[in-house]
């Protein structure tokens, strides 16, 4: 960043569990800690990432201050949606926010215990990120905070496009909520690919203008045979004025005054 200031814009990552980020360790609520750490009050970070399945829910209390700073300031959040990565193994985890149970959104306060558990339990990552992450919390919370500049990253990819209930809920979203974007991470499969990228014709220009470009590097090296494959398939499927529109012009206006 130091190097390239006008090349690099990295978002700092946040975990309400992390008490050392906030300014009450008791209460857990105040962010000068965090928001001095953003470019616009001097720091070196352009936006906030939040990881959920990590092992927290997208509302946690101790995170609503931030989404009102961040709202009211216009800085950028990028979370992880979509319904594989990485997640929690803790057994159970301390709710303080809405989680996905039983096909709803309810609120938690207390302590959660998953189902599966352990390193080769392949449903534990499935678990947890539909309790936590399901795009139907970041809905409810979205309500609370309309104005908010939130990319749902990977436009909610499941099972390599074979199942479209988080990319059609996200996609709806965009319908409602005029600074909700996505991105296209790390879809590496071009069959998926392609089905999203019908979702970008379909939609009208002000929804186009909400679908940003993105690599997800170097993870979707694991899926893909290297960079060059990767960018083809969006060269292939993307004419060139789309491919600007959301490698250039979206980027630009999702990061606004976090780059100027």
């Amino acid at each position: 960043v130091m190097k390239y200031p006008d090349r690099i814009y990295p978002f700092f990552a946040i975990d309400p569990r992390r008490k050392e980020l906030f300014d009450n360790p008791e209460k857990q609520l105040g962010i000068n800690k965090i928001i001095s750490r953003l470019r616009l009050n001097g720091g070196l970070f352009s936006g906030i990432k939040l990881y959920t399945p990590n092992g927290y829910s997208p509302s946690d209390e101790r995170l609503l201050p931030l989404y009102e700073y961040c709202q009211s300031y216009q800085i950028p959040i990028t979370a992880h949606c979509s319904a594989s990565g990485f997640a929690s193994f803790a057994p159970s985890i301390d709710v303080r926010g809405a989680i996905y149970e039983n096909g709803k959104v309810v609120e938690k306060k207390g302590i959660y215990k998953f189902e599966h558990n352990g390193l080769i339990d392949m449903k534990r990552v499935e678990e947890r990120v539909r309790i936590l992450n399901h795009p139907k919390i970041w809905e409810q919370l979205l309500q609370q905070y309309p104005a908010l500049k939130l990319n749902l990253a990977h436009f909610g990819a499941q099972d390599a496009g074979k199942q479209t209930e988080w990319t059609d809920c996200i996609r709806r979203m965009m319908d409602i909520y005029p600074n909700l974007y996505t991105d296209l991470s790390c879809i590496s499969v071009k069959s998926e690919l392609e089905m999203m990228h019908r979702y970008y014709q379909d939609a009208p220009e002000t929804v186009k203008s909400r679908f940003l470009y993105g690599s997800d590097y170097y993870l979707n090296i694991l899926f893909i045979d290297d960079m060059k494959c990767y960018w083809d398939n969006f060269s292939d499927l993307f004419d060139p004025d789309e491919l600007k529109t959301i490698t250039e012009v979206n980027p630009i206006t999702f990061l606004n005054n976090s780059i100027y």
